[in-house]
């Protein structure tokens, strides 16, 4: 089968674009280390312990350690008690973000 030169460009632009955005997304995960994992880390507690701690779900812990998912007033209170935080410094992570 023959292909076009300007076919071949067309497919591999298509894929040269798509590996930058793969590494982005992972570089942009890893960035994504909110506070509360970071303090839980140094606490050395499970996210079990947290959300046991919180009253939360496990995999709710997880979704704000990733910043997929912010915290509502309440479980922020909870935080910010548990750390030693405010809650300005709780939501501060989502707050930039959402910028």
């Amino acid at each position: 089968m023959i292909i076009s030169f300007k076919n071949f460009l067309e497919k591999h632009k298509k894929i040269s674009l798509q590996i930058p955005q793969l590494v982005y997304n992972k570089i942009k995960q890893v960035v994504r280390m909110t506070k509360l994992k970071i303090l839980r880390k140094e606490k050395k507690l499970k996210a079990e312990d947290v959300a046991r701690m919180l009253g939360i779900s496990k995999s709710m812990v997880y979704e704000i350690e990733r910043g997929t998912r912010r915290p509502g007033i309440d479980t922020a209170l909870k935080i910010s008690k548990l750390f030693g935080l405010s809650l300005e410094e709780v939501y501060s992570d989502f707050t930039k973000r959402e910028k």
